[in-house]
């Protein structure tokens, strides 16, 4: 089972319909089928609601069943605090982005694995690096490489930040669930 961190972009597009949203529903589908695993930080579901919300597209009720929707999702969240928290404030500083968007960035760093964007910010730093790619989203404008934007995130500081990462049912970077 592949695994890939997502950013809220990605989940808004699987309640509206914009651009990018058929590979987002892929990535969805992938999930939900069990052949790609999902982590995301704490503060995700937050962010996907807010977007809705800014959207005016979504009244109470709808915003409501997308709240029930993300929860029942069962994705696997990961909170910011320690060595995680530390990466994703430094890497905020040096590439002036967002605390929530290098979280994302600093996330799947310490996973070693992809994450999908439909974010054109991240999209930007994307393109300076190599593509990784999940199958179905080969030629889509959703999936930003890693390797080259985090290089002084990867060796010492990724394993500082996988020590850091707390023990709970949402931070088990290998899967495995705590009740």
């Amino acid at each position: 089972m592949d695994l890939a961190v997502i950013d809220a972009s990605v989940a808004v597009k699987w309640f509206l319909d914009e651009a990018h949203t058929r590979a987002a529903l892929a990535l969805q589908s992938d999930f939900i089928e069990g052949r790609l695993t999902l982590r995301v930080p704490s503060h995700f579901p937050y962010e996907v609601l807010n977007a809705l919300t800014s959207s005016r597209r979504f009244r109470n009720p709808e915003l409501i069943e997308a709240a029930r929707d993300l929860d029942r999702s069962d994705m696997v969240t990961v909170p910011l605090f320690g060595a995680y928290f530390e990466q994703t404030v430094a890497l905020s500083l040096q590439e002036r982005i967002t605390i929530y968007d290098a979280s994302y960035v600093a996330l799947a760093a310490a996973l070693e694995c992809p994450l999908f964007t439909a974010d054109a910010i991240l999209l930007k730093l994307g393109r300076r690096c190599a593509d990784h790619s999940h199958p179905r989203l080969s030629r889509t404008g959703l999936a930003i490489a890693l390797d080259g934007l985090v290089e002084d995130l990867t060796g010492r500081i990724r394993e500082q930040i996988r020590e850091s990462l707390p023990v709970r049912r949402e931070t088990h970077l290998d899967g495995a669930r705590i009740p």
